[in-house]
């Protein structure tokens, strides 16, 4: 892309929400674990181009619902006997600087690093209702990528990033860039 500008543009790609054992546990006996902690997720972001080689951005990223289920024998401080499953949907917004290396006229390696602020809706169901618990947490992020350019004022991307420390594992995303000037 051209030196210095703004530009924007979507993501989408694979999310992966590490949830951790023992999840559903409570004291009571759950049997037939199972987590299913990978989904699509989608982000808009705009930045600016500071020169060849920097670059400042910041986004939204819906990261997709994640889940873990079993069967309580209803014995433990909260499930009810029967089916028990918790559901969570991941959102964060995030400021990253990106840093450029040229390997050739079109193609840039890159790496990233940022902050992100989280918020993680999770609902907790059995037989007896749900419960929906909301946090947040705001952290660290890195990652790395390679960045081609279709034109002066398009161009993809294919990165990954991650958190140091949440429940944000990974992101693989592939991205769409217009320079916006």
């Amino acid at each position: 892309m051209a030196d210095g500008g703004v530009y924007g543009g979507i993501g989408f790609g694979s999310s992966s929400v590490d949830i951790e054992s023992g999840a559903l546990d409570d004291g009571s006996n759950i049997s037939g674990e199972s987590k299913d902690e990978t989904d699509t997720s989608l982000s808009f972001f705009i930045g600016y181009e500071v020169n060849d080689n920097l670059s400042v951005e910041g986004g939204y990223i819906d990261f997709g619902e994640a889940s873990v289920t079993g069967i309580s024998d209803g014995t433990g401080s909260f499930w009810f006997e029967g089916p028990v499953e918790i559901k969570y949907e991941t959102t964060a917004i995030f400021l990253d600087i990106i840093g450029k290396y040229e390997i050739n006229n079109s193609l840039d390696l890159i790496g990233k690093a940022g902050f992100y602020h989280a918020d993680v809706d999770a609902d907790a169901t059995d037989v007896w209702g749900t419960v929906s618990i909301d946090e947040s947490n705001t952290g660290l992020l890195l990652g790395f990528g390679l960045s081609y350019g279709f034109t002066d004022k398009v161009s993809g991307r294919l990165d990954g990033q991650g958190s140091v420390m949440s429940v944000i594992i990974i992101q693989l995303v592939s991205r769409i860039l217009i320079l916006l000037d």
